[in-house]
């Protein structure tokens, strides 16, 4: 999907430097920013690679 435009990756910063550690909180709260980015995608429709049975945190596709 990604070749057709169709899903794109994303990164949490922490300090400044991209993070892939899926429960990584950088704003001191319970919920892992990749959660919180997953819940924020879905949302608006996407679908969040969080929750893939091999997770996928960083990646989003559109819906279909």
């Amino acid at each position: 999907r990604h070749l057709k435009g169709e899903a794109f990756d994303i990164a949490i910063l922490s300090d400044g430097q991209p993070t892939w550690d899926s429960k990584i909180s950088v704003n001191d709260n319970s919920d892992p920013d990749y959660l919180e980015a997953a819940q924020i995608g879905e949302s608006i429709g996407l679908v969040a690679g969080y929750r893939f049975k091999n997770c996928d945190p960083c990646h989003f596709e559109l819906g279909v």
